[in-house]
């Protein structure tokens, strides 16, 4: 059993699933292997340079997300080769050899930088909807299941936090259903929208929340009796 097999088996989601999404990549690099031990050093130096003219000679554009795009598509050439000439760079300076699983840390932490905070949220979003089965979250599947670090990349940027306006969030993804479709049209939107972003506590909303609810039977209006009784 090989390397890939042990760790596929030690990590369940969602470390299978990166391990899984890099491991082309990490073989592509071994495979390069021997073709890179048998570089003098002058020649193993040259690539560094080899790299920055291929980047230097990407296709560009003026939109930025397009850049961007063309961007990573130029990286992701030159990734295998490159992770290749800094493993051999450091088996001959320092004598260490990165092995399989510090080449999937890195390779995944650099596909996080590549992404801006929206893209991580939105990527997150599907990879727990995956997890259900395909099954649309709800608020609290979502929150559930989130990785703790893209949970906290939504505390901290709040402009991109599906929390604070998650009907709105599904909406944009295209994932309402007929029925929530009607109601963010709308003035149930509104409302939710004020539960949602109000610096209410938890312990406050879910008693308004029930109250207005009224087992299925919507009041557009609730007195303060109504909500202590919930």
């Amino acid at each position: 059993m090989g390397v890939v097999d042990v760790l596929l088996k030690v990590f369940k989601d969602p470390n299978e699933r990166k391990i899984s999404k890099v491991m082309p990549v990490v073989e592509h690099i071994n495979h390069l292997e021997e073709e890179f031990t048998k570089l003098s050093d002058d020649e193993l130096k040259a690539k560094t340079a080899e790299f920055k003219e291929i980047l230097s000679k990407r296709e560009t554009s003026t939109d930025f997300k397009t850049d961007r795009a063309l961007e990573k598509e130029a990286l992701d050439k030159i990734l295998p080769e490159a992770f290749a000439t800094v493993r051999e760079a450091g088996r001959r300076v320092l004598n260490m050899r990165h092995f399989d699983v510090q080449l999937i840390d890195l390779l995944n932490e650099l596909d996080k930088k590549t992404l801006t905070v929206k893209e991580r949220i939105t990527r997150e979003y599907y990879r727990v909807k995956e997890l259900l089965d395909g099954r649309v979250p709800t608020r609290m599947d979502l929150f559930t299941y989130m990785e703790d670090e893209v949970y906290q990349y939504c505390l901290k940027h709040t402009k991109e936090n599906p929390f604070r306006h998650y009907l709105e969030y599904l909406q944009n993804l295209n994932e309402l259903s007929e029925n929530e479709n009607e109601l963010y049209a709308g003035i149930g939107n509104e409302f939710l929208t004020l539960i949602e972003t109000t610096d209410m506590t938890k312990i406050y909303k879910i008693p308004v929340l029930y109250s207005f609810y009224n087992c299925g039977n919507i009041l557009l209006e609730v007195t303060e009796a109504q909500v202590l009784a919930c």
